[in-house]
């Protein structure tokens, strides 16, 4: 069970069983295939509380990883390594403001956090953005080849169609292009 999802909110139902299978997916391509991780969907209140907490910001924020151990705990297979917490109304909001469907901001949250979670950190200067960039960017066209993800897979309107073109590319823009936070 190296991915294990769970939903804390009401407001937006989320496919968990395929954004399950696309975390996998992301997941070895990081290398940790035998890693257990944890991806909770939240809502603002609460991923508000959990930023005070630990990082002492007390605002909203989309996404929040934590890595609990350098690597599994032998006879522990229930304890996760990382966690990640994504609150599902700012990545509505962002979802919208960029003119793209929900789940791919959904995705794009858990690409970011899966990396956050293995070490890369975009805020360590512009080195470590580009690199962490470049993975995210990695694992979307991964996703996108792998599982040729289509809308209907995720989404309870089995009318969409296909994901649109670069909707589902990671949280890290391009030096050119500028995105909310």
């Amino acid at each position: 069970m190296p991915i294990e999802l769970a939903s804390r909110q009401r407001k937006f139902p989320l496919p968990l069983k395929e954004l399950s299978k696309a975390a996998e997916l992301a997941l070895k391509e990081l290398g940790g295939s035998r890693e257990f991780i944890s991806i909770v969907f939240m809502n603002d209140r609460t991923i508000r509380e959990v930023n005070k907490k630990f990082r002492n910001k007390d605002k909203t924020t989309d996404v929040l990883s934590f890595r609990y151990a350098p690597e599994p705990v032998p006879d522990l297979e229930d304890v996760p390594v990382g966690e990640i917490l994504i609150s599902v109304e700012t990545a509505s909001r962002q979802a919208e403001a960029l003119k793209i469907p929900l789940v791919s901001e959904v995705l794009n949250l858990i690409i970011h956090g899966l990396c956050h979670v293995f070490g890369y950190d975009h805020e360590k200067g512009k080195i470590e953005a580009d690199r962490m960039r470049n993975m995210e960017r990695h694992i979307a066209r991964r996703l996108l080849s792998e599982l040729e993800m289509t809308l209907d897979m995720f989404s309870l309107d089995q009318s969409v169609g296909r994901l649109p073109e670069n909707t589902v590319r990671g949280k890290i823009p391009d030096p050119k292009e500028t995105r909310e936070s």
